[in-house]
């Protein structure tokens, strides 16, 4: 018998390495990169450019440019924009299901919430405690909840799988991928 094909089936889908929150339901998560912690955290600016692609295809790639505190996006920046505005994110690495994600917040929403927590004294430090995001509804009624779960300490795993995924989120500036960007010592 001859093998002219492939005999398995190829996977419906790979995991991605960004937590992505686009159906209801909750999420929950360890966030990982608090700001000072370049590699994993950031904020900046983003804009999404519509093109076509060389087959003739319409797409969408978001561009990003790095927050300065009093400082307004450059306008050429926000001209790449297919609504002609800038929006600002954090971007962080977060331990959800088992393993390091990377998870960008778009949404005032999360990110008051998150900070309300962080500037609690019972709370503070995000990495002391899982956060539950639950997203319900669709479209412009969209509602995101933040809540926090009882404070744990960071199990050795944990810290281990992310070391091991060496992520550098500053990849993402110059168009890179963060997982294995970080270089070893």
């Amino acid at each position: 018998m001859t093998n002219y094909l492939p005999d398995n089936e190829m996977e419906e889908s790979t995991e991605s390495d960004w937590l992505n929150i686009t159906e209801n339901g909750t999420y929950r998560m360890r966030i990982m990169g608090i700001k000072g912690d370049d590699n994993q955290f950031l904020e900046g600016w983003e804009v999404w450019e519509d093109y076509e692609d060389e087959n003739g295809s319409k797409r969408s790639r978001p561009h990003r440019s790095k927050f300065v505190q009093g400082v307004k996006a450059p306008q050429e920046f926000m001209e790449l924009d297919r609504n002609g505005d800038a929006r600002y994110f954090w971007m962080f690495v977060v331990f959800y299901e088992g393993r390091p994600k990377i998870y960008e917040v778009r949404q005032k929403t999360i990110r008051r919430q998150i900070l309300e927590l962080t500037r609690d004294d019972e709370w503070g430090d995000p990495r002391d405690y899982d956060i539950a995001v639950t997203r319900s509804g669709q479209g412009k009624e969209t509602s995101y909840n933040v809540m926090p779960k009882p404070k744990e300490p960071l199990t050795p795993e944990m810290l281990q799988r992310v070391t091991d995924a060496k992520i550098d989120l500053q990849a993402i500036w110059e168009g890179g991928q963060p997982f294995g960007a970080l270089e070893s010592d």
